[in-house]
Protein backbone atom coordinates (compact mmCIF):
# COMPACT_ATOMS: atom_id res chain seq x y z
CA UNK A 1 0.00 0.00 0.00
CA UNK A 2 3.08 2.25 0.79
CA UNK A 3 5.02 2.03 -2.53
CA UNK A 4 1.27 2.30 -4.30
CA UNK A 5 0.81 6.05 -2.41
CA UNK A 6 4.85 6.79 -3.47
CA UNK A 7 4.20 6.46 -6.82
CA UNK A 8 1.35 8.42 -6.78
CA UNK A 9 2.65 11.08 -4.90
CA UNK A 10 5.66 11.00 -7.53
CA UNK A 11 3.04 11.55 -10.42
CA UNK A 12 1.73 14.15 -9.52
CA UNK A 13 4.82 15.84 -8.32
CA UNK A 14 6.02 15.11 -11.78
CA UNK A 15 2.69 16.42 -13.00
CA UNK A 16 3.11 19.89 -11.47
CA UNK A 17 6.92 20.11 -11.87
CA UNK A 18 5.97 19.24 -15.93
CA UNK A 19 2.75 22.27 -15.67
CA UNK A 20 4.87 24.28 -13.84
CA UNK A 21 7.97 23.92 -16.11
CA UNK A 22 5.36 24.79 -19.40
CA UNK A 23 3.57 27.62 -17.75
CA UNK A 24 7.13 29.36 -17.49
CA UNK A 25 8.47 28.75 -20.76
CA UNK A 26 5.00 29.91 -22.14
CA UNK A 27 4.66 33.26 -19.90
CA UNK A 28 8.04 34.54 -19.19
CA UNK A 29 9.13 34.96 -22.31
CA UNK A 30 5.82 37.14 -23.04
CA UNK A 31 6.11 39.70 -20.02
CA UNK A 32 10.22 39.85 -20.97
CA UNK A 33 9.17 41.57 -23.72
CA UNK A 34 5.75 43.14 -22.77
CA UNK A 35 7.05 46.91 -23.97
CA UNK A 36 7.13 49.45 -20.81
CA UNK A 37 4.68 51.93 -21.79
CA UNK A 38 6.33 54.41 -19.36
CA UNK A 39 9.67 54.46 -20.85
CA UNK A 40 8.30 54.55 -24.38
CA UNK A 41 6.65 57.97 -23.62
CA UNK A 42 9.87 59.22 -22.13
CA UNK A 43 12.15 58.36 -25.12
CA UNK A 44 9.39 59.86 -27.66
CA UNK A 45 9.61 62.98 -25.34
CA UNK A 46 13.41 63.00 -24.98
CA UNK A 47 13.29 63.03 -29.35
CA UNK A 48 10.62 65.61 -29.76
CA UNK A 49 12.77 67.94 -27.24
CA UNK A 50 15.98 66.82 -29.92
CA UNK A 51 13.91 67.40 -33.12
CA UNK A 52 12.53 70.88 -31.21
CA UNK A 53 16.05 71.68 -30.52
CA UNK A 54 17.23 71.17 -33.72
CA UNK A 55 14.92 72.89 -35.45
CA UNK A 56 15.91 76.10 -33.20
CA UNK A 57 19.63 75.53 -34.19
CA UNK A 58 18.83 75.01 -37.81
CA UNK A 59 16.71 78.44 -36.83
CA UNK A 60 19.46 80.37 -35.37
CA UNK A 61 22.28 78.95 -38.11
CA UNK A 62 20.00 80.14 -41.26
CA UNK A 63 17.90 82.70 -40.03
CA UNK A 64 14.83 80.39 -41.43
CA UNK A 65 13.25 77.44 -40.42
CA UNK A 66 13.56 74.55 -42.56
CA UNK A 67 10.98 73.80 -45.54
CA UNK A 68 9.09 70.81 -45.95
CA UNK A 69 11.07 69.35 -48.28
CA UNK A 70 14.10 69.97 -46.25
CA UNK A 71 12.54 68.46 -43.27
CA UNK A 72 11.61 64.94 -45.11
CA UNK A 73 15.81 64.81 -46.62
CA UNK A 74 16.90 65.42 -42.81
CA UNK A 75 14.06 62.99 -41.03
CA UNK A 76 14.45 60.20 -43.97
CA UNK A 77 18.47 60.62 -43.36
CA UNK A 78 18.46 60.31 -39.41
CA UNK A 79 15.60 57.64 -39.76
CA UNK A 80 16.42 55.21 -41.92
Amino acid sequence: MRLTSAVSHLRWILTALFLGTWAAGFFVPRLAHTPNVRSQQQIAKIQIMEFKGALEMFCSDTGRYPTEKCLHHILRCRYD
